[in-house]
């Protein structure tokens, strides 16, 4: 059982009791820090501005209060709010604040509510957080408040707009006023409606590096009756579902009912929880219907915090692919009956293996983009040569999705590179996009385009800052697999691990090495003022050997970029420079001894040269360098030619 904490202070500030003595949740220094409650007797103005002089930096508070007793197990308790609390959070600022406009706009014209009665705060990050009074409504406690303000603003906010609902549950916490976001740098602030309307992006965000004064209502709160009767219509619906949950049984599936979750669901159990519960109902011949309002209403009442339902809705789709088919889900054949599979494809011969993801990885600067986009565009021309290696004779269909950079800059270094090629134009099979989503975003819709369009090859630049938690092995396993599972090749840019947190590797969870086919290490120093030489190692192939290190010059200039290889003579360069190591050691192996075997030699390198290096060293360097006679004992001895 989870415990709750009183925080109480010397200072009667967070002490007082003249709010009926109920409690609400509190997070000082960051939300990992919650389980702890205050007494809400004051104003909340006043207990921010304590905390504000306190400097507590992230501090959360909870939108839900409860009565002094109450004990984080009870589920069933009347809860309060002195605000509905409405969130618009957008990638694009811009689109949040208009969409916030819009919202103050629309609930000044069609409910009439006063503009002084709308508290605004940019919440220091991706979006506003608009308040209102639940005066307004006529709401009163309720065991399922959190439940009646999600379908309250449902009813008043324009389906245009795209507001978080995840924050609705009963231990639902926002940012306080006035606390800083330390991804941004920047304070949650309180706004007046003026400024919502007169300021831009850039200015309220330079309003925000500080902190505010408090901006409380002007004036007396009166209900508004089309408000007061949305909010009845808001409860007497959610009353009826919660009706429906506890009613909807047959005499057979009583026992199943009875085994739905009864105590919370922490965050790290809710997809298994769910689609467990989901899998049982469905066995148990449940209408599907009724199982999508159970699941619903669980995650909703049980789960901290509750998933999006976006998240609901793929447990629920992804169960039901197994209704029909529980007594035939292992499919097993005959090896014999596989149709003989067809020659592997490749979009460049033994280094990027067709429709498997590929990383191409290095550090910053190193020329990994202009590297990936060269490449790209030779396969969008089809049956061309690099390195000495073949590109497919297929002209690939290429979408590259740019997570770095924008189409201006794109489109320059295209040309450029195009312009080194002595192309008259830019491929016409190749497509761009400035990414506006994290990439778990448009998994949807980059399938749905790759099948449109007949897409051979993706290349996504960066993974790095794609939107992917990379460190996350669940998050980046469930993408890699959703990428594979489009049937294209997947060209991936990424960057490398610093020192002490792998070195030479991808950046984050090991499963990114363990999932593509194909890993390059990308390596560059600098020729000349416009040169750069650029080492491509091959570190992983699943389908053959890792081919040779891929080596060339990068050229910048004003009007074109050009990828000159650079023929490789650094091996017989090396070899060359471990010959006149092997040879002079031999020299000084005969000053102490007449015969010097292959055992010898190993042992006076062994600070230099590896036991197989070595070995492939003597015998390539037979009758070249030394001859080699076999003595009856069947040791090699070496002597200089």
């Amino acid at each position: 059982m989870s415990k709750k904490r009183i925080i109480k202070r010397k200072n009667n500030i967070l002490n007082s009791s003249t709010r009926e003595n109920r409690i609400v949740e509190i997070a000082l220094d960051g939300i990992h820090n919650r389980n702890n409650f205050i007494k809400t007797g004051i104003l909340k103005s006043i207990l921010l501005a304590k905390l504000k002089k306190e400097n507590y930096g992230e501090c959360y508070l909870g939108i839900y209060e409860y009565p002094e007793d109450w004990k984080t197990s009870q589920k069933n308790v009347f809860m309060y709010s002195d605000t509905i609390t409405i969130d618009i959070d957008s990638d694009d600022l811009n689109k949040a604040l208009d969409d916030t406009r819009t919202l103050v706009e629309h609930l000044k014209n069609e409910y009439g509510i006063d503009e002084n009665l709308i508290r605004i705060h940019f919440s220091g990050n991706k979006g506003f957080h608009v308040e209102l009074p639940p005066v307004l409504f006529g709401i009163q406690p309720s065991k399922y408040l959190p439940e009646i303000h999600k379908e309250i603003v449902k009813r008043i906010v324009p389906t245009s707009i795209q507001v978080d609902t995840k924050i609705y549950h009963r231990r639902g916490l926002l940012r306080m006023s006035n606390s800083i976001n330390k991804k941004s740098n920047l304070y949650k602030i309180p706004l007046h409606v003026g400024e919502l309307f007169n300021l831009s992006i850039d200015d309220i965000k330079e309003e925000a590096k500080k902190q505010r004064g408090f901006i409380l209502p002007g004036r007396e709160i009166e209900k508004i009756d089309a408000l007061v009767q949305i909010y009845q219509d808001s409860n007497r619906e959610v009353l009826e579902s919660k009706s429906k949950v506890k009613t909807t049984k047959t005499s057979a599936n009583e026992k199943l009912y009875e085994k739905l979750p009864l105590e919370k669901v922490g965050a790290s159990e809710r997809n298994s929880t769910l689609t467990s519960l989901t899998g049982k109902l469905q066995s148990n011949g449940i209408e599907s219907g009724v199982i999508k309002m159970l699941v619903e209403s669980v995650n909703e009442t049980r789960c901290e915090p509750p998933l999006e339902r976006k998240e609901v809705d793929t447990i629920l789709k992804s169960v039901s692919k197994y209704k029909d088919s529980t007594s035939n889900s292992l499919e097993v054949v005959k090896l014999s009956d596989i149709e003989e599979a067809k020659p592997r494809e490749w979009l460049l011969t033994g280094a990027i293996p067709r429709n498997y993801p590929t990383i191409i990885y290095g550090d910053g600067g190193t020329g990994k983009s202009y590297t990936t986009l060269f490449i790209a565009i030779q396969a969008a021309r089809g049956n061309q040569t690099f390195c000495g290696l073949d590109f497919s004779e297929r002209q690939f269909k290429v979408l590259y999705l740019d997570f770095e950079l924008d189409s201006s800059e794109f489109q320059r270094r295209a040309s450029k590179i195009c312009n080194g090629l002595d192309l008259d134009k830019l491929p016409d099979n190749i497509f761009y996009s400035e990414a506006k989503k994290p990439l778990p975003k448009l998994l949807r819709e980059l399938k749905e385009f790759i099948k449109e369009n007949n897409i051979d090859l993706i290349v996504i630049d960066s993974f790095t800052v794609s939107g992917v938690d990379a460190m996350n092995e669940n998050k980046v396993i469930k993408v890699l697999n959703k990428l594979k599972s489009m049937d294209v090749t997947t060209l991936i840019i990424d960057h490398q691990s610093k020192s002490n947190f792998g070195g030479n590797s991808p950046y984050g969870s090991v499963f990114k090495t363990n999932l593509v086919r194909s890993l390059f290490h990308i390596t560059s120093k600098p020729e000349d003022i416009n040169t750069t030489r650029i080492t491509m190692e091959h570190n992983k192939s699943n389908f053959g050997h890792k081919i040779e290190a891929l080596s060339f010059n990068l050229k910048l200039e004003e009007d074109k970029i050009t990828f000159v290889e650079v023929k490789s003579t650094n091996k017989q360069t090396d070899d060359n420079s471990d010959f006149d190591i092997i040879k002079e050691a031999i020299n000084e192996l005969n000053a102490k001894k007449e015969k010097v075997n292959q055992k010898d030699i190993i042992a006076h390198l062994k600070d230099s040269l590896s036991k197989s290096k070595v070995r492939e060293l003597l015998e390539d360097g037979k009758e070249k360098h030394w001859n080699v006679e076999i003595e009856n004992r069947g040791s090699n001895i070496y002597t200089l030619i």
